[in-house]
């Protein structure tokens, strides 16, 4: 499956070999947890969770509500991929 917001390359397997174009900024505050991890299903849930908790209990409209509570599904729907994923250690 292919995120269609971020990319995401092993860095000892992307940068020894290729240079990044001068247009492309690398992002330095993304946290990476790779659905195959042991810890991912309830990581990933608990996120998914906080954040769904969060749009009902917020004063927030119907705009900014429904932006959060697509990204809170997005994470859930990680999470249900990853408890039929996971199978290793952290790395």
């Amino acid at each position: 499956m292919l995120d269609d917001k971020y990319v995401v390359f092993k860095s000892e397997d992307f940068l020894d070999e290729t240079v990044l174009p001068t247009d492309v900024e690398p992002i330095t505050d993304a946290v990476v947890i790779r659905r195959q991890d042991m810890f991912a299903p309830p990581a990933l849930h608990v996120y998914a969770n906080s954040i769904a908790m969060a749009v009902k209990m917020i004063d927030i409209n119907a705009a900014e509500r429904k932006p959060l509570q697509a990204i809170a599904d997005y994470f859930h729907e990680q999470a249900v991929l990853a408890e039929a994923e996971a199978w290793k250690w952290p790395d």
